[in-house]
């Protein structure tokens, strides 16, 4: 569910994106946690493809060669790019920025552990 706003105790949310269904959830629901998708995507292990979203130095710089790698951490989230640390098998780490989203377009794999 996508939170649209916050008004009093409730959230607006989004309950159906193919419909435009919105709907209001108590703030204090104990089902329900409130996250945005940037602490989300911190908390998660990521995929993406090298060839079409390949890693760089800095946002939107020179494309870097990582080389094998064992684990990859989520470490900063900064609007459509995230920082990842890539750890080979003797647990070395790289750095690199790949572009996670374009727009409403999703350009990683997102899996929870």
């Amino acid at each position: 569910m996508r939170v649209v706003s916050r008004k009093g105790n409730k959230y607006e949310i989004i309950a159906n994106e193919a419909g435009k269904i919105r709907k209001f959830v108590i703030v204090d629901n104990k089902i329900l946690k409130h996250e945005s998708f940037q602490d989300y995507l911190l908390r998660s292990v990521i995929g993406f493809d090298r060839t079409s979203n390949p890693v760089r130095r800095n946002i939107d710089g020179e494309l870097i060669e990582i080389g094998d790698y064992e684990q990859i951490q989520p470490v900063i989230v900064k609007g459509d790019w995230i920082k990842l640390e890539f750890k080979d098998i003797t647990q070395q780490s790289s750095f690199g920025w790949v572009r996670w989203r374009d727009g409403d377009h999703i350009l990683v794999l997102i899996y929870k552990d």
